[in-house]
């Protein structure tokens, strides 16, 4: 018996040895507080304006990214050929002080954004860098999150109005959707398909989702587990089939889970208060991969799940700029992950590979 025991001892020594140096491998050195070396993090400056939301046209070289600029009533543009190699550029919306908030764009030579303060949506096309106007039919709506369905209509959030809407371009016809439950605060929207919209609605603590062929909202609370506390989501984002949300005072990222009593299956991120906001997710292969930032541990990470939902690992990095209050993030077909830094005025660039960043075993909470 002892020598069973002195076998399984050297046998789980050995395995703790191997993990350790799989962790060495794998880790790049760490800072003083236990995050990696910033090594794949280029970080651009932005001049005369603090960058909010984010999309990628190209991945280059040169790549291309827009980004409002809400400060500076402007949509702004960087071409990066190389870290010292790169332009910014700055196309003005032609209603003043507007504050240009979310934007999309459609993979072709068009960028929709929403005008937060002029209670527009606006169309640029990027070849001319002219913009055209729509004002919204309800007045002072704060227009907020946008995204596009595959039939080429427009769908966005009006926040101060309480409503969901959407814009046919070819006709240029609004059509309004008053949300179910009062003062719901609508924030982002994430359009699965043609039917299916999805959208967080802080104010009520709930994700709903917008069924257009039956002109319904299915509301659902954001839940610790069966009889828990509600608290209010931040973002959300589509893949794969899969729904998932940040929700910052809990420092967890949620996905979805139909049929389930909690409703959610939560994953705690890397800091305490670091408070998760903007997603984006990718799948370059058979996993699926989930981009966050924690706009106040400034912070950026990656949750990576198996082809069955799983989560595997992830990773998580400190963004050089300290306090630069990351706020979204998007993602290029080459995994390139361009991140707006928004208390910093900066817009920062995170290469593969990230895998040499510290990665986690994940925790999974489920009530």
């Amino acid at each position: 018996m002892k020598q069973m025991q002195a076998f399984w001892v050297i046998v789980t020594a050995i395995m703790l040895a191997a993990l350790s140096l799989f962790n060495t491998m794998q880790a790049a050195p760490t800072t003083t507080n236990g995050l990696p070396d910033l090594g794949f993090i280029h970080e651009y400056p932005v001049p005369n304006g603090h960058p909010f939301h984010i999309v990628v046209e190209t991945v280059g070289p040169p790549a291309r990214v827009w980004f409002t600029v809400p400060d500076a009533n402007a949509i702004g543009r960087l071409v990066v050929t190389s870290t010292v190699d790169y332009v910014f550029t700055t196309v003005t919306v032609p209603t003043a002080n507007s504050e240009p908030y979310d934007l999309v764009y459609d993979g072709s030579d068009t960028i929709w954004f929403t005008e937060n303060a002029a209670n527009k949506i606006g169309r640029l096309t990027l070849s001319t860098s002219s913009v055209l106007e729509y004002a919204i039919p309800t007045n002072n709506s704060a227009p907020t999150g946008i995204d596009l369905s595959p039939d080429g209509r427009v769908w966005f959030l009006e926040q101060a109005a309480n409503k969901l809407a959407v814009f046919n371009p070819n006709t240029t016809q609004f059509q309004e959707f008053p949300y179910e439950l009062a003062g719901g605060q609508l924030e982002d929207i994430a359009v699965l398909d043609n039917t299916h919209i999805w959208l967080t609605a802080p104010g009520q603590n709930r994700v709903s989702e917008y069924r257009v062929d039956v002109d319904d909202f299915v509301n659902i609370p954001v839940i610790s587990g069966p009889g828990g506390t509600l608290f209010p989501p931040a973002n959300v984002v589509v893949g794969n089939g899969r729904t998932w949300i940040s929700a910052p005072s809990q420092d967890w990222i949620g996905v979805y889970a139909p049929g389930t009593l909690s409703f959610w299956e939560w994953v705690n991120t890397w800091s305490t208060g670091g408070q998760p906001t903007g997603l984006a997710f990718s799948s370059p292969d058979s996993l699926s991969h989930l981009w966050y930032v924690e706009t106040a541990g400034n912070h950026v990470g990656k949750f990576v799940t198996n082809p069955q939902g799983q989560l595997s690992y992830y990773w998580a990095t400190t963004l050089p700029t300290a306090n630069s209050q990351p706020r979204n993030i998007a993602v290029a077909s080459n995994q390139h992950a361009w991140i707006t830094q928004t208390g910093a005025g900066k817009i920062a660039e995170w290469r593969p590979p990230t895998s040499f960043y510290r990665s986690f075993l994940p925790v999974v909470l489920r009530p």
